[in-house]
């Protein structure tokens, strides 16, 4: 038996618990590759673009035809963003990977966070 009757809710839930954490994960993020621990860095970024990848996922069961559109922009911006932060890690260039996330994956995750809110507010009140 799940906790939540509506399976809606769970994944709310799920959401709503996984998004500030994927948000410290970036910010701790940046204060490793200040402090040149990249190893620790990539470690943080792979669990945090696993949570993405989770959430996303499940927000194909929670958008309506209003929101569809841009919530899918914004995934794909995402994940464009996402990939310039692996291109850092594949060549090891720290200057490279603290730009990408800072001007590209930061940004992007929170226009992404927002529009995920919008989502799942009507939902939370349900």
């Amino acid at each position: 038996m799940t906790l939540y009757s509506n399976p809606d809710h769970e994944v709310i839930y799920c959401i709503l618990e996984l998004l500030p954490t994927v948000e410290q994960a970036l910010k701790h993020m940046m204060m490793q590759l200040d402090e040149l621990r990249l190893e620790e860095a990539e470690v943080l970024f792979r669990d945090a673009t696993q949570a993405i990848d989770s959430i996303a996922s499940n927000l194909v069961l929670l958008t309506t035809e209003q929101n569809e559109a841009d919530i899918l922009q914004s995934t794909r911006n995402i994940r464009e963003a996402i990939g310039a932060v692996i291109d850092g890690f594949e060549v090891s260039d720290l200057s490279l990977i603290h730009t990408a996330l800072t001007k590209h994956l930061l940004p992007a995750f929170n226009v992404w966070h927002q529009q995920v809110g919008q989502i799942v507010q009507p939902f939370i009140f349900s």
